[in-house]
């Protein structure tokens, strides 16, 4: 399945926070660690993530090279797993290394019919996503983001790329 996300960086977090809060319905929340893994068999651009969340949910998911698109395009294929430690102890000892753990708090709010993500991610701020599945609703998500006061300015990078841009520049240690 393709997926079509986009991903704006915002500057007030608790002003976003309490504009969704006022006009959308809270979805849920929780804390999210996601453990970013490489391997020489990964075709490049491409990322394996294993992800736990705080309800009790596990998952893997591939995420293939970007597609050339005016938001983040990618395939993505994401299986549940029962245990995430062990989940990520086969795909460890099995070659994969890890290369970066991304921690985050997400809630989740359904505004004008598209669900809208709050992101607070630590060592980077705060971010708004919408995965939309057609120009349409591409359309419908650049005006919600516009009628929140955030800046249509999407970033096509993941967080574990953005992270690790920002500790290669020795802004911040894992």
């Amino acid at each position: 399945m393709m997926e079509r996300e986009i991903k704006v960086a915002i500057e007030n977090y608790n002003e976003t926070r309490q504009r969704l809060s006022k006009n959308g319905r809270l979805l849920g929340s929780e804390e999210q660690i996601d453990v970013y893994l490489g391997s020489k068999c990964l075709q490049e651009g491409s990322a394996l993530r294993v992800r736990m969340g705080s309800s009790g949910g596990a998952w893997i998911t591939y995420k293939g090279p970007l597609v050339e698109d005016v938001v983040k395009t990618r395939e993505e294929i994401e299986v549940k797993v029962e245990n995430f430690e062990s989940a990520l102890r086969i795909l460890l000892l099995s070659g994969f290394n890890e290369l970066i753990r991304v921690k985050k708090t997400r809630e989740a709010y359904l505004l004008e019919g598209l669900v809208v993500e709050l992101d607070l991610v630590d060592g980077l701020g705060a971010f708004v996503e919408i995965e939309v599945k057609n120009d349409e609703e591409l359309l419908r998500a650049r005006a919600l983001i516009s009628s929140l006061g955030i800046k249509w300015a999407p970033i096509k990078e993941g967080y574990a790329e953005l992270l690790a841009k920002k500790m290669s520049k020795g802004e911040q240690r894992l």
